[in-house]
């Protein structure tokens, strides 16, 4: 029914745009199941916020309709305030109808919500989601991406616009003909008499008669530079490296050094994206578990929790990576052998080399920093010995040599 094939990708979109995500929920009563919808957030008039902590928002307040009675306000789900062993207790819900409780309010209350700095009336339409990025804890409404460049943005268009504009202007040319010894009235009857020439056509004068082509010169090699200038600074102030938007303005040898940052904020945004994913899965599951569709199993023990377990998942998002994976290959061919070199030594045992060999499957750099903590703590040296180990992570060789003291 929410189809996030596809939608995922338009909810991620949005997200970028206009720093807000607003998702209305609508549970079916009598089997739980969850639609989601979608709230344009040029429609969010005002965002209450919850008045025990102000970095959680508690009401979504649209704006009037002209045949509305009152404002539509949305709860935003949060956790049940339901008693101890209830079914809704510590799970996520929106309102409150039929069996389920532990939520503020039902549809259609009327409320009249204080914070807003104006006093009108409200009525629960139903309960959201409300996720936002880029603004600060203190402050309850998202930012876009494209705010900070937002003006920069246009001024590059603006000047490209005009750019192309001169570029059609420079591509035209005029016919600058001379008649030595010609008044203004012969002038004029000459060029009566003459037509527009075709491709190839000869022209025949004599010494008095002087036609050359003549083009503007406006200069569009300043332009170049400039539009490059103003692209570097939108993508400066996007995070965003240039090599990524055919800039050279370094070596191939840098280009990793410059889109490391960029990889890192892509990946906080991936890490915010799973928790707006697994909030909307932990709702729907909580649903399911509170109006009996998703049976748990309530057995406990020391080593189980198996009312915990059944209704857990695990959301593996893909990995967001600039690696050279032919170096991986090397890398991990290399520790592979350092690896078995050290077993057969007895330097590490078959446990500790199986899960340093896993976790250096998902690392780089930091797998050095790693093995040689654990190299040269107490545990790997021999008493009166010597340890040379060599690594090599892409390229690099590591030799650490430590001795017990």
């Amino acid at each position: 029914t929410n189809n996030w094939t596809i939608h995922q990708f338009s909810r991620v979109r949005d997200l970028g745009l206009t720093g807000e995500l607003c998702i209305p929920v609508y549970v079916n009563e009598a089997n739980g199941h969850v639609t989601l919808g979608n709230i344009d957030t040029s429609m969010i008039e005002t965002v209450v916020e919850h008045p025990d902590n102000s970095m959680k928002q508690q009401l979504i307040i649209l704006r009037k309709l002209p045949k509305e009675s009152y404002r539509r306000a949305y709860r935003v789900i949060d956790t049940s305030s339901a008693e101890m062993g209830s079914r809704e207790h510590g799970r996520l819900v929106g309102l409150n109808c039929g069996t389920v409780t532990g939520a503020d309010f039902s549809k259609g209350d009327i409320i009249e919500p204080a914070g807003t700095g104006r006093k009108y009336k409200c009525e629960i339409a139903g309960a959201c989601f409300f996720f936002t990025i880029n603004n600060p804890m203190t402050a309850n409404r998202g930012w876009s991406d494209l705010l900070p460049d937002m003006d920069w943005i246009d001024a590059h268009d603006q000047f490209l616009f005009s750019s192309v504009e001169k570029a059609i202007e420079s591509s035209k040319y005029v016919l600058d003909v001379t008649l030595t010894g010609k008044n203004e009235q012969q002038i004029r009857e000459w060029l009566r008499s003459q037509r527009s020439l075709k491709p190839g056509e000869r022209f025949a004068h004599n010494e008095n008669i002087t036609q050359e082509f003549k083009t503007p010169d406006l200069r569009l090699e300043d332009s170049a530079s400039l539009a490059s200038v103003l692209k570097n600074h939108v993508l400066a102030g996007a995070g965003l490296p240039p090599v990524w938007f055919a800039e050279t303005l370094g070596s191939r040898a840098s280009a990793p050094e410059m889109t490391e940052p960029a990889y890192r904020h892509l990946k906080m945004r991936q890490k915010y994206i799973a928790y707006v994913i697994s909030r909307i899965f932990r709702f729907t599951l909580d649903q399911a578990i509170i109006h009996g569709r998703l049976r748990q199993d309530m057995r406990r023990s020391d080593g189980n929790l198996a009312n915990i377990e059944s209704a857990s998942f695990y959301l593996r998002m893909p990995e967001v990576s600039f690696r050279d994976q032919r170096a991986n290959a090397i890398a991990v061919k290399s520790i592979s052998a350092a690896l078995k070199d050290g077993l057969a030594n007895g330097f590490i045992e078959q446990e500790e080399a199986s899960r340093i060999f896993k976790r250096s499957s998902n690392t780089n750099i930091s797998f050095c920093i790693f093995l040689a903590d654990l190299l040269t703590s107490r545990k790997c040296c021999l008493a009166k010995d010597i340890l040379l180990f060599s690594v090599i992570v892409r390229g690099l060789r590591l030799e650490i040599i430590s001795s017990r003291p």
